[in-house]
């Protein structure tokens, strides 16, 4: 699986210094991945089946249910010594 990022400026630099991931097959999570995602070209990749859990294309989280894979996920990041901080988050 190939992770995205890019520069942007519709973020405030306070809110993200570095290079800003984008999940733009998630058009109904974040509109403003999927608009970006649209203008640079980036493929739409649907990697969750109706019941939550992740399909064929989510690779070893395949099968997962959706809060299941987001911590093995973290879990992986973490092992692998990509995670720079953990912090609580409340979306608007």
């Amino acid at each position: 699986m190939q992770a995205m990022a890019c520069r942007l400026t519709r973020v405030p630099s306070a809110l993200h210094p570095a290079p800003l991931p984008l999940a733009p097959s998630f058009s109904g999570h974040d509109i403003n991945d999927y608009e970006i995602g649209k203008r640079r070209g980036l493929p739409t990749i649907n990697i969750m089946n109706k019941d939550a859990t992740l399909n064929d294309k989510a690779g070893k989280y395949a099968g997962m249910d959706r809060f299941a894979a987001r911590a093995a996920l973290w879990a992986d990041i973490e092992a692998e010594g990509l995670a720079i901080k953990k912090e609580q988050h409340t979306s608007r």
